[in-house]
């Protein structure tokens, strides 16, 4: 996979442009050539259309590579394809590279084996799904004869925050724009080797009719995401499993495709979807939402409506109408909406009962999870699917999406009211730098056989896999040695082919020595029930998910705190007290406190990931010194989506539920905002904002060329505004003035 950089600074261009880097052809001369070089059944029936005159062919048909020729299409097969020519000064310009952001006035599909590192921007597909520009240039392609296809590269992989290189699903939105490849460099062969096949076995009247009236890729995307093989039934074009955002090569059934492009006559094409948004809620920035972003719209386009969820509110409304859509036949058309990814139960999709052209959706806030039960790949993104049938064929899908950020942690009411807002959440990270060291560890250390519950044959069997761990550790180390002195040797060494056999045996002994020192942490012990990585781990996770560590087992700790580590305990515990989850005098304070006692209390997503963090430190620092390293990773968000920050907003209310502001808690110490988004620099005994100072948000400048990674910042105004209230039950009160501030700039 070539990489890139900087891709989000590269400035679109929407117009249709003519190259005189691209030599325009001889169609005629071209249409002499044959239709398909070898290809099996798919070259075979192509021949064979051709011959009868019902086959369009590949002449106007162009191939456009944008990697440098690192990942191309071999044109072999298809005499009659084009192929676009970049001069030297384009390549000088840039112009031949990574994600294609002119629109061709021809037919065109390319590729782009390319990418920046996923948390700098990630794939090209991502790159173009973050903004509304991006997402109009798509359109664009969509309905001007342009379709790329690109790799997700490491943007759609099984994982969390980078670990084994996922990140779980990070497309923003979903489309029917392009193609994405599941996999890096190569993985895109499979989708250009049917692009010209498919074009080239349209009947040519219909080619011709497709071209004309700007549907020919919305036919050819209905075309391959109903004949996919891992479809097994018709039905299925109208879920999940067939409009995923990323397909895999395997599942291209290259002679489906073909036989159905062929099949498809004048008189009976496939309907175009085309959707526009009537109404929707409206987040007011600083007061509904805090970032850099002024709405929650990453693009609005006929076939894809995207938005990031970004307002406190607990449910999102729109109000979408596909009533644009056509068939080129004026058929009638009816119209289906489903859900294709989310939780139905937080979903509502209510057509209007006299307009079934029209939907009116309601979507909860979602967290993330499996995009199916049981899929090991995870998403933010609920995707809304709308299609229309003229009683023949279905259309492409058109797609209304929700993105939540994965930073955020929300907790609402039994009545829906917002409760928090959490920025800045992650995952705690527990490392084992020396697993034999921390295998003999709790063999013999009563305090972590306590803890960790510890039979003796648990403490038996630990203590001969560390032992025989030890082994493959002290093996690993002699070969190392050798191979250290092999290599000195080699550089000597008359017979340099020898030698360099020799040094690659030792290396290869090192590689194996390491297999069987990882298996053994892997393989699954029969006296443990589990590898000793899961054993340790899931025993370790037990404890530090307790919200109640601390007290269960206060006698331990008050026996580990000394004056060598009490600041750093104070240090770890100060972040409990920063996000308003704990007091510094070390009394844990719920935001849902419950019953009598805090084992009663509701602990929410965000105190629990916060807890867990300060029990894994405390634990690795004073139970298992040395033998753990504990972090903290913040969760992964496209830059290009939402600022980062770290802070804690707890809302809210009065007596009569009405929303009256919020509390922050971060490092900064606690802040009170009211209802109005302005920080109080005043309150009177009921809390009550009586002077709040108007703020606003910003992002310092980076320091370097790529991405800025700042966090977001808080800047004070020079205003300061008045409130009056009606009643001690006004907790709002309503503008009676304005003043500056007394530091304010003069």
């Amino acid at each position: 996979m070539r990489i890139i950089f900087g891709v989000a600074c590269v400035i679109f261009v929407l117009t249709q442009t003519s190259y005189s880097s691209a030599q325009t052809p001889d169609f005629d001369k071209l249409k002499e050539k044959s239709i398909a070089v070898g290809g099996g059944k798919v070259g075979e029936l192509l021949r064979q259309w051709w011959k009868e005159g019902t086959a369009a062919g590949n002449a106007g048909d162009f191939y456009d590579n944008r990697d440098g020729d690192h990942s191309p299409l071999n044109l072999s097969p298809f005499p009659q394809l084009s192929a676009v020519k970049y001069s030297p000064e384009d390549i000088a310009l840039r112009k031949h590279w990574a994600a294609a952001r002119v629109v061709r006035p021809h037919v065109t599909f390319g590729n782009s084996s390319t990418s920046a590192p996923a948390h700098l921007g990630g794939s090209n597909p991502r790159s173009l799904t973050v903004s509304p520009l991006g997402l109009t240039l798509l359109s664009e392609h969509y309905r001007k004869n342009n379709v790329y296809i690109y790799p997700e590269h490491r943007d759609h992989d099984p994982g969390h925050n980078g670990k084994n290189d996922g990140f779980g699903d990070l497309y923003p939105t979903n489309t029917p724009y392009l193609f994405i490849s599941q996999g890096s460099s190569g993985s895109d062969q499979p989708f250009m080797r049917m692009m010209p096949s498919v074009l080239a076995a349209f009947r040519p009247e219909v080619k011709r009719k497709l071209i004309e009236t700007g549907t020919l890729m919305p036919t050819i995307q209905m075309l391959f995401r109903s004949t996919n093989k891992h479809l097994k039934d018709p039905k299925e074009y109208l879920t999940g499993k067939a409009h995923p955002s990323v397909f895999e090569g395997s599942w291209v059934d290259e002679l489906a495709i073909v036989q159905k492009a062929h099949a498809l006559e004048l008189n009976a094409l496939p309907p175009i979807v085309q959707m526009r948004v009537l109404e929707e809620n409206k987040a007011i920035p600083g007061i509904d939402f805090i970032d850099l972003a002024t709405s929650e719209i990453i693009g609005t386009t006929p076939a894809c409506i995207a938005r990031v969820y970004r307002s406190k509110a607990q449910k999102q409304r729109i109000v979408v109408s596909a009533d644009a859509s056509f068939d080129l036949n004026k058929s009638k058309l009816t119209y289906t909406w489903v859900i294709l990814r989310g939780d139905a139960d937080k979903i509502k999709i209510v057509p209007k009962n006299d307009d079934p052209s029209t939907a009116e959706i309601t979507v909860a806030y979602h967290e993330r999870r499996p995009i199916a039960p049981g899929s090991a790949m995870e998403s933010n993104r609920v995707d809304i699917g709308v299609f229309v049938h003229n009683g023949t064929h279905y259309s492409a899908p058109g797609f209304v999406t929700f993105t939540t950020l994965d930073r955020e942690v929300r907790t609402y009411s039994t009545e829906g009211k917002p409760l928090e807002v959490a920025h800045g959440t992650g995952e705690t990270d527990v490392r084992v730098p020396n697993w034999e060291k921390l295998l003999a560890f709790l063999a013999n250390d009563l305090v972590a056989g306590s803890m960790l519950q510890l039979t003796k044959v648990h403490k038996e069997t630990l203590r001969r896999l560390a032992d025989e761990q030890q082994g493959l550790v002290d093996e690993i180390v002699r070969i190392q040695a050798e191979s250290k002195v092999a290599e000195k040797v080699a550089k000597d060494s008359p017979d340099k082919a020898k030698a360099s056999k020799e040094l690659d045996a030792l290396r290869q002994r090192i590689v194996k020595a390491q297999k069987s020192a990882s298996d053994l942490i892997d393989r699954k012990n029969d006296s443990l029930g589990a590898s000793p990585r899961q054993f340790f781990n899931t025993r370790f996770e037990a404890l530090t998910k307790d919200p109640l560590f601390t007290l269960t087992h206060q006698d331990w700790l008050k026996k580990a705190r000394t004056p060598a580590n009490e600041a750093r305990f104070k240090a770890t515990w100060q972040r409990l007290v920063h996000f308003g989850i704990a007091t510094s005098n070390e009394t844990l304070t719920p935001l849902l406190p419950s019953g009598k006692s805090l084992a009663d209390a509701i602990w929410t997503r965000f105190e629990r990931s916060q807890l867990e963090m300060v029990h894994a430190t405390l634990l690795a620092d004073l139970a298992f010194p040395g033998l753990l390293q504990a972090g903290y990773q913040l969760n992964y968000v496209d830059h290009r989506l939402s600022v980062a920050r770290e802070w804690r907003d707890v809302f809210r209310h009065d007596s009569r539920g009405e929303y009256i502001g919020w509390m922050r808690y971060s490092s900064d110490g606690v802040q009170l905002f009211n209802h109005e988004g302005l920080l109080a620099v005043e309150k009177d005994l009921q809390w009550r904002v009586v002077k709040g100072r108007i703020v606003r948000y910003d992002q310092n400048p980076a320091k370097t060329k790529g991405p800025n990674l700042n966090p977001l910042r808080i800047d004070l105004d020079d205003t300061i505004v008045r409130y009056e209230f009606d009643s001690p039950a006004d907790m709002r009160g309503r503008r009676a003035g304005m003043e500056p501030a007394k530091d304010a700039k003069k």
